[in-house]
């Protein structure tokens, strides 16, 4: 292919129409390979984030409810996390619920900005460069397209985009592309007006990517990056002047980061980890090579949720420890000295090794997990991109190169490609994601004990409970107290086939590994409730209560002990304080309508029956209590719906239904139990008569 001369009247803000095909075709390949992940279910980390998470699940659009959400997890609501991206899940909740589909819908469009970003800005890049002068826009653009979409269709994405509370590293990064976007454009401004606003913009867009995620804060030093090997080669003599400047900004953020750092807080954090912070940074250099090494070969069994990582004791302990170190270390060392004549591989380079800095050093989290690449890896195929358009713009199609370089990348984005889909299968189910993981990495706790648990929820109690069984001799490589969870699932587990005996001795053996943990309490409590012993149920419960005084369940619990008791006016207090402690929640409604049952009060009972459904559909006591009121108050077709409902429902199971409800929420005696047996029998043989 004869070189092209390159087009001196373009520049590097081409007209509109020569990005529509490109965005198009890349915006066709993500629907293609992300088209399975829409509806996915909530994975993992979901549920505490999300599900479980009250701060976020907000029932309208007031500022009120919103701000609760720049608070992230804490329940104490003593700080600030992760604002932006709490934000938009209690966006998400407040439009759709708990539907998981709406939040794939968002993760998916921040993706797709962020694919469609990079290629603009990897466009707007190459122009300034001095490779971008002898080639034309075509070229150029070609470049940037191919970049993005070797990047936006790489499998190692798929745990920032499908794994929905990971739309955290995704914002992450597209904000931090807008700000550089920005910069850019302040760079290049000519009046001071445009200066100002765009440097505004870009300091609004970093706000927004450390609101998003923290190792966004390597901003300023992007910036760096950017000025010194892309924006520089432009600014004349003013080129020194800005190198200065923005590689002191880079230092005053580092110095203040470092300052006001708790070191003791990041020491503390790792007396609850199987590693030491020395053990860490030995570590994170071969995962680190392990990050590229699935970056260049991005089959799927090289990608999961959870890895083993052997921890580096030593220099030569695995014996990779050490040329990973010097790996790792030339890399930099190497882009530095590359960077006047290969100044945007330079800038590739450093870019991956800098944005890892913040998760890949002294920070006391995990080794290892895939979605920490969405940001680092963003500008890591420019150099294979050029390097691919050069051979077909220096080769005519006849040479062996450039066709062995078309066949393989097309294998290449294919196998990718498919490697997505065949990630966003498994994520469609949580037994298949475990199982996947499991055989994966089968010495590690947390897969099979993630996949016992999966089980367990999705009707296959016994099997689940197996599995965590299994579980507890495997290895824990996340925190020391990790099997507490199992201990405390098998706990639940006994505690819903009625042995007592057996589930208080799982909630003792976690409450060992985690001391004062509020769950394990609770279970404890739910024990003594199974027992009937009230009085020790109450003490475990005020346990709680002393540490958490607005803990909702605790207060619904006591206000259960009390209505067993018979005092309905104390439980009705209880359950008003329950009802201002979450307000969102309508956990407290079903012992509030059981109180104004028993006080005579029929319609009024069900009618918080009713709202406490709307929230917890899959309770079947409530559905019990429902038709025991229709029946008596002759409501027929409402009455004729919940049976019917409840038999579709508990199916085979419903006298063992019956049979819990008169265990667990029976307060005047076992004839209710039988009189509610009776209706359903009366109303199902109503509804046969009315067929025949």
């Amino acid at each position: 292919m004869e070189k092209k001369t390159p087009d001196k009247s373009d520049d590097s803000s081409p007209s509109f129409e020569r990005f529509v095909i490109p965005s198009v075709l890349l915006m066709l390949l993500l629907i293609v390979i992300y088209g399975n992940s829409f509806h996915a279910p909530f994975q993992f980390d979901d549920f505490i984030n999300i599900v479980d998470n009250p701060n976020v699940q907000s029932r309208g659009f007031s500022l009120e409810d919103f701000a609760a959400s720049f608070h992230g997890r804490d329940s104490g609501r003593s700080g600030i996390s992760r604002p932006v991206a709490y934000l938009t899940l209690a966006a998400n909740h407040s439009l759709g619920g708990l539907d998981p589909f709406g939040y794939h819908v968002v993760n998916f469009a921040v993706h797709a900005l962020s694919a469609l970003l990079l290629f603009f800005f990897t466009y707007r890049i190459l122009c300034w460069s001095a490779f971008g002068k002898t080639r034309s826009r075509e070229s150029l653009l070609s470049i940037a397209l191919l970049s993005a979409a070797l990047w936006a269709s790489h499998p190692i994405q798929v745990t920032a985009v499908t794994y929905i509370v990971q739309r955290m590293a995704a914002m992450a990064g597209l904000f931090t592309l807008l700000a550089m976007f920005s910069y850019v454009e302040a760079r290049t401004a000519e009046s001071r007006l445009s200066v100002g606003i765009y440097t505004a913009v870009c300091l609004i867009f970093g706000a927004l990517a450390v609101g998003s995620k923290e190792n966004a804060a390597m901003l300023p030093v992007n910036l760096v990056l950017l000025e010194i090997f892309v924006v520089g080669g432009r600014g004349g003599k003013s080129r020194r002047f800005n190198v200065y400047l923005f590689g002191l900004a880079a230092f005053l953020v580092l110095f203040a980061g470092l300052w006001f750092t708790d070191i003791g807080k990041i020491l503390a954090g790792y007396e609850n980890r199987p590693f030491t912070l020395g053990e860490r940074l030995l570590t994170e250099p071969r995962v680190f090579v392990f990050y590229i090494s699935q970056l260049f070969y991005p089959v799927s069994q090289r990608f999961t949720m959870l890895h083993d990582v052997e921890v580096s004791t030593g220099l030569l302990t695995p014996w990779t420890t050490l040329p990973a170190i010097l790996l790792t270390t030339a890399l930099p060392i190497c882009a530095w000295f590359l960077r006047k004549r290969w100044p945007l591989v330079s800038f590739s380079i450093l870019f991956f090794w800098v944005n890892h800095l913040i998760e890949g050093t002294i920070i006391p989290l995990e080794i290892i997990f895939e979605h920490r690449n969405y940001l680092p890896s963003m500008f890591f195929f420019l150099p294979v991109a050029m390097v691919f358009v050069h051979l077909l713009e220096k080769y005519s199609l006849r040479h062996f190169l450039p066709v062995s370089a078309i066949v393989f990348l097309t294998i290449f984005m294919a196998a990718q490609g498919h490697t997505v889909y065949l990630r966003n299968e498994l994520f469609g189910h949580p037994i298949l994601l475990w199982q996947d993981n499991v055989a994966k990495a089968p010495a590690l706790h947390r897969p099979r004990h993630n996949l016992g648990n999966a089980q367990m929820i999705y009707g296959n109690p016994e099997k689940g409970f197996n599995l965590l069984l299994a579980s507890m001799p495997a290895k824990a490589s996340a925190r020391i107290d990790q099997k507490f969870k199992t201990h405390y699932n098998m706990g639940l587990y006994h505690l819903s086939q009625k042995e007592a005996a057996l589930a208080e001795e799982r909630f003792r053996e976690a409450l060992k590994l985690f001391p004062g943990n509020k769950k394990a309490i609770f279970g404890l409590a739910s024990t003594m409730i199974l027992e009937r012993k009230y009085p020790e149920a109450e003490r475990y419960i005020f346990k709680i209560l002393r540490a958490f005084p607005a803990h909702q369940e605790a207060l619904v619990a006591l206000s259960w002990i009390q209505l067993r008791q018979g005092k309905i006016q104390a439980a009705k207090s209880l359950a008003v304080s329950a009802v201002k402690a979450a307000p969102k929640s309508r956990l407290p409604f079903f012992v509030i309508g059981e109180a104004i049952r028993m006080e005579g009060n029929k319609k009024g009972a069900l009618h918080f029956y009713e709202m406490y459904r709307s929230d917890f559909p899959e309770d079947l006591n409530v559905l019990i209590a429902m038709i025991e009121i229709q029946a008596g108050l002759g409501l027929e077709a409402r009455l004729e719906r919940t049976v019917s409902e409840l038999y579709g429902k508990a199916g085979e199971r419903i006298n063992v239904v019956l049979k819990e409800y008169d265990h667990f929420y029976n307060c005047l005696g076992p004839w209710r139990t039988e009189q509610v047996r009776n209706t359903i029998s009366d109303t199902i043989c109503g509804q046969l008569q009315k067929v025949e």
